[in-house]
């Protein structure tokens, strides 16, 4: 019997503790854009800025929304309607009322691609007490200070001790109460940024200054800038105590782990195991793009990392690189799309067999990529036989693209429309056009982004039909040089 009630007591506790606990609150307003989804997203680390999407909302037909989050730290938070875009920053539990306001004037927000325009958060906080509100407020501050009297010169060109001493006393100031560690935490290493710069010869008393603590603040933006900032392509810094050859020859040569984490230990600014590693997946990060490491073995080290480390925080910013730069390179298959042309006949990509894929992204009032068209026609012309092209358009207004296809009959190739499909968008990062991609006949991605039309692009069709490649290459973005896939 005692034990029928000591389990009902857990019950009862766990019951009570899980009403105690409250969602973050998001009440908004986005009149412009009724009975539009908004997408909230969010870095899933700050080292990889790996976007995920934690949650949406029908916004209603007067143009109200509510969402509610399950936060367990502050956080900085993307907000989407189509593809305007807006940040914040939350605290959990806590109970928010925003709207959306823009700095330009155009008919139809919600229909503007590729965010041409910012969205403006605007926060309900007569108080000045929230996170977000201090942020901005900091922020502003620092700009105004920056473009007053010459002072960004006098920081950045002039190394004017006099102007950061000022700036200081501006960014550590009186915030008001009730400042969060989080706050407090963004203060100090936005100073950091200023100061590193105006004192980068003294970069042993910056590092120890800064970094000479037990705790790291990973979840915090502004820590994160400066960590990221600070160590930069590390392994290649005159500010790095490890030996370069050594380094590059443990991963081209060995791959092992334990001992690439050993070399980097007789570093004295890397004897702490939670910065070591840290520094070693952003090192990781920062080498696979050079031509003396290997990329593939970077890969493995990652993985390797990713399942011995003993940080939560250090598995996951590992496994989202891998998946980032997976996302950026060979191997990666588009997403099986099936979209729909004016007339509503559908295409899918399994519909290009055996040629290369030149996909060029775009929308109708988009005046570069209407250029590149012309030299796509160019392009179509001469490369029929091999290459196909196709456009795909990002016009959230389908209405557009029906225009713009009966007025431009001489871009003959397919003309589709991505079907406001969204998560597409965020799997292939299209957030600026122009943009094109390349893909294998295979339909593996081996150029993104890829050269616009008006770069050496013939150059590269001719490298990639070359029988010695074997389809497998990539090459970087505005380079025409194809390298060999190990």
């Amino acid at each position: 019997m005692k034990k029928v009630v000591s389990a009902f007591i857990l019950i009862i506790i766990s019951i009570s503790l899980s009403y105690g606990y409250k969602l973050t609150t998001i009440n908004g307003v986005a009149a412009f854009a009724p009975n539009t989804l908004i997408r909230v997203y969010q870095y899933d680390d700050l080292l990889s800025y790996k976007r995920v999407l934690v949650g949406s909302a029908k916004i209603s037909s007067d143009g109200n929304f509510k969402i509610s989050l399950n936060l367990t730290r502050p956080t900085y938070l993307m907000f989407c309607i189509n593809f305007l875009e807006s940040d914040f920053y939350v605290e959990p539990e806590e109970t928010y009322s925003i709207h959306f306001e823009f700095n330009a004037k155009h008919e139809n927000p919600a229909e503007i691609s590729a965010m041409e325009i910012p969205m403006l958060t605007i926060i309900e906080d007569s108080t000045f007490n929230t996170l977000f509100s201090k942020i901005n407020a900091l922020s502003d501050a620092i700009q105004q200070f920056l473009t007053a009297n010459d002072n960004f010169k006098q920081i950045y060109y002039r190394s004017s001790q006099k102007q950061l001493d000022s700036l200081k006393q501006i960014i550590m100031g009186d915030w008001g109460t009730g400042n969060s560690q989080y706050f407090r935490t963004f203060q100090k290493y936005s100073f950091a940024m200023f100061d590193n710069i105006i004192n980068s010869k003294k970069t042993d008393s910056i590092f120890f200054q800064y970094f000479n603590e037990r705790e790291f603040y990973v979840e915090n933006t502004a820590f994160m800038d400066f960590f990221n900032s600070y160590f930069e392509k590390y392994y290649n810094s005159s500010q790095s105590m490890i030996p370069v050859n050594g380094f590059r020859n443990i991963i081209n040569e060995e791959a092992n782990l334990a001992k690439l984490l050993d070399i980097m230990g007789k570093d004295p600014k890397l004897k702490n195991e939670i910065l070591r590693e840290m520094v070693l997946i952003k090192m990781l990060n920062d080498s696979y793009f050079d031509d003396r490491f290997d990329s593939e073995n970077i890969i493995e080290l990652l993985f390797e990392l990713s399942k011995t480390t003993k940080f939560l925080d250090h598995k996951k910013m590992a496994l989202n690189v891998i998946d980032q730069l997976r996302n950026k390179v060979d191997g990666k298959k588009m997403i099986n799309f099936e979209l729909k042309n004016v007339s509503g006949a559908t295409t899918k990509l399994t519909d290009f067999k055996n040629k290369y894929l030149y996909i060029q992204f775009f929308t109708t009032d988009c005046n570069t990529c209407i250029r590149d068209m012309y030299g796509m026609q160019k392009l179509a012309d001469e490369f029929r036989d091999s290459v196909q092209f196709v456009s795909i358009s990002l016009d959230v207004n389908t209405a557009k693209l029906f225009h713009f296809v009966n007025k431009f009959p001489q871009f003959n190739w397919p003309i589709l429309h991505f079907g406001n499909n969204f998560d597409f968008i965020e799997s292939y990062g299209l957030k600026g056009l122009p943009m094109a991609m390349i893909l294998d006949k295979n339909g593996n991605i081996i150029s993104n982004p890829a050269p616009l039309p008006d770069g050496n692009v013939t150059q590269i069709f001719n490298d990639l039909f070359k029988d010695k490649y074997h389809h497998k290459i990539w090459f970087e973005p505005g380079n025409t040089t194809v390298k060999p896939l190990k």
